[in-house]
């Protein structure tokens, strides 16, 4: 699948520094079994997000809303990083 991405002027981004965007992504994925039921939440702001390919329904559904900061929401000490309950 072709990727529409310039630098700033337009100008293309050279093969290698794609070959590295690459390799700096799949050295910081986060990868994780999914199981029935399951829901992800992201923030488009703050994270690159894909998925890998995958068989069987899924549904999707999008919310969007103004910019919230965590600490309005949540105390610092309820934050809980996957894995770490």
């Amino acid at each position: 699948m072709p990727y529409e991405t310039f630098y700033g002027d337009g100008a293309p981004i050279e093969d290698e520094v794609i070959a590295c965007l690459y390799e700096v992504y799949e050295r910081e994925k986060v990868a994780f079994p999914w199981q029935a039921n399951d829901v992800m939440m992201i923030d488009n702001m703050l994270v690159a997000h894909g998925r890998n390919p995958y068989e069987g329904e899924r549904q999707v559904f999008v919310g969007m809303t103004e910019r919230v900061r965590c600490e309005d929401v949540a105390a610092p000490s309820d934050y809980r990083a996957p894995g770490t309950e």
